[in-house]
């Protein structure tokens, strides 16, 4: 079965503005089920921390528990944390679906993801015996506890938004629908 990148190839045309072969429109290939995975795993993260039962509660004491933020020195940044984080979570794995705003959106996730994995080798680093509350009470990949494991989750899930971030064109994305109505502009009378 040949695949839309062999058929471009086989066409003679090019593949995102580059070569057939070229890493960047691979890349623009992969970044569809990257996409898909990251934005719905961030949905189920957020999913998880504001709405199962107790979700929230759980959510509230990994943050606690990971000793980064005190809740009685710096309340406001606490909450901010507890509550904030699910919300960006939501919106990020929303545009990334939609592939609205996609490097935007796995920017942010990876900026997320960059933060997480500081916090967990912090949390080795002084050896904490913690739950991650990233799914809140679902570990998908890892244990319950805060291990290595999650570093590597988390190495893997920002590879996959820088892949997302860095690619040149965005298929079945609203980006791509929107940039030529964003492009446009009428031509000048004189």
């Amino acid at each position: 079965m040949d695949t839309p990148l062999k058929i471009a190839c086989q066409s003679g045309t090019s593949c995102c503005g580059g070569s057939c072969a070229s890493k960047t429109c691979v890349l623009s290939y992969l970044a569809v089920p990257f996409r898909f995975a990251l934005g719905g795993l961030f949905l189920l993260a957020a999913f998880n921390k504001l709405f199962v039962e107790r979700g929230p509660q759980h959510f509230a004491a990994s943050v606690k528990a990971f000793k980064a933020i005190d809740p009685d020195q710096a309340p406001m940044l606490f909450q901010l944390a507890v509550f904030g984080t699910p919300w960006v979570e939501i919106f990020a794995g929303v545009a990334l679906i939609l592939g609205l705003w996609t490097r935007a959106a796995a920017g942010v996730i990876a900026g997320l993801l960059v933060v997480f994995i500081a916090l967990i080798v912090s949390v080795i680093l002084r050896d904490l015996n913690t739950e991650c509350g990233c799914f809140g009470k679902l570990s998908p990949f890892c244990g319950d506890k805060v291990g290595v494991c999650n570093i590597v989750q988390n190495i893997v899930l920002l590879a996959m938004a820088l892949a997302i971030a860095n690619a040149r064109t965005q298929f079945f994305a609203l980006d791509s629908i929107l940039a030529p109505i964003k492009n446009h502009r009428p031509a000048v009378r004189g």
